[in-house]
């Protein structure tokens, strides 16, 4: 079984194509990473449009000021949508990283390998049979790996 992507990738090494070169899977991590940093930074945003409300004579409550209603509310609007995307993108890291073996190119390395294998074992059709069954389980493989990374990464 491979390595957890979100292991593999840390967060620290994302932004660093000298380190690991861009993949699939990396692009797939980093879009769940900047994901992140934008909701945590509409969060500090947020936080400019904060006031003080008195509740009694010693009793200090933050609240926002109600002139940035409409600011406010869309900031919270996108971190909603953002923490959506981001549950996505983890189930999609999570889904990858439980079913697959391989990663993406290495699915594609196999079946070229596959393929080249098969043109070589046409004196031979069971062990070709057998090798077309490889081929067409791994056709299936790379399509349902591409539908998991979809079309965004």
């Amino acid at each position: 079984m491979q390595q957890h992507l979100l292991q593999r990738y840390p967060e620290v090494t994302i932004n660093d194509n000298r380190v690991i070169p861009a993949t699939p899977e990396k692009r797939l991590v980093k879009a769940l990473y900047d994901c992140r940093e934008q909701r945590e930074a509409l969060s500090g945003q947020a936080a400019k449009y904060i006031t003080i409300e008195a509740k009694g004579s010693d009793k200090f409550i933050p609240v926002f000021d109600s002139r940035y209603q409409a600011d406010v509310a869309a900031m919270h609007s996108q971190m909603v949508e953002l923490e959506q995307r981001e549950k996505n993108l983890l189930e999609r890291i999570n889904l990858i990283s439980e079913k697959f073996e391989m990663d993406i190119r290495s699915l594609h390395s196999e079946r070229r390998s596959t393929e080249d294998r098969i043109a070589q074992m046409s004196m031979f059709p069971t062990e070709q049979e057998a090798l077309r069954v490889r081929h067409k389980e791994l056709n299936d493989l790379i399509t349902e790996y591409t539908a998991i990374l979809g079309p965004d990464i």
